[in-house]
């Protein structure tokens, strides 16, 4: 069940607690910020926390109002990181992915700034960032885990718009696909943080410090590179 919280500062916050919740997570949307915490948080320590982070929240909820107001149109030139859209006619709007491409198809008469044309561009997009991802974050993981002395029990991939990743209790670690979209340094930071909660399960001390040693002393700078993007395209 939510709890609604008008802050003076924040605006309305939502708070949810999840017996699956290992750390407290924040989404941010154009008029709402919604805190998903462990059950043993107090609401009190749900608001410190959104206080704390305050600053990022309003950065971001400013992007997602931008986003709302002038959506991104995506068309050619765009590639991810082994595939070039390619808008080619068509009978039936739809996309394949091909040889490297992502072909999406227009029928006549649809231009690619149309609603249903963008859907099925970021359609196209997700699907690549998806073979991509298996295609090299399983090696990556396996490299950097070798690498620090790390050990994982599985690997997932998830189409996650709320999160870069996590970590479960038994050390199975799940990535958004969208970590595609990040540059190589972000994605082994996302990829040693999550490393990193298979010794250390909550964001202590402990735990920065760790995070902190395997990225050679750019924990910090790497974490403010990250709130600069966003999974969602």
């Amino acid at each position: 069940m939510d709890t609604k919280i008008n802050h003076p500062l924040l605006g309305e916050l939502t708070v949810r607690r999840s017996a699956r919740a290992g750390r407290v997570s924040i989404t941010v949307r154009p008029t709402e910020v919604r805190l998903t915490l462990p059950m043993r948080y107090s609401l009190q320590q749900a608001v410190a926390f959104a206080e704390s982070k305050r600053e990022w929240i309003e950065q971001a909820r400013d992007r997602a109002r931008r986003r709302a107001v002038e959506p991104l149109v995506l068309q050619p030139p765009f590639a991810t990181r082994l595939h070039e859209l390619e808008i080619v006619p068509g009978e039936v709007l739809g996309f394949r992915i091909d040889r490297g491409r992502m072909v999406v198809k227009l029928p006549e008469g649809v231009a690619v700034s149309d609603p249903q044309a963008q859907a099925v561009i970021r359609r196209a997009i997700t699907e690549a960032r998806r073979l991509e991802a298996y295609r090299i974050l399983p090696e990556r993981v396996a490299h950097l885990a070798e690498s620090h002395g790390f050990r994982y029990e599985g690997l997932s991939f998830r189409n996650t718009l709320s999160r870069w990743g996590s970590c479960s209790a038994r050390n199975t670690i799940s990535l958004s696909i969208n970590l595609m979209a990040l540059p190589d340094r972000l994605v082994d930071y996302v990829i040693l943080h999550e490393l990193c909660h298979t010794r250390e399960k909550n964001h202590g001390p402990s735990f920065h410090a760790l995070l902190n040693r395997v990225t050679a002393g750019l924990h910090l700078q790497l974490n403010r590179e990250l709130k600069g993007y966003s999974p969602k395209l």
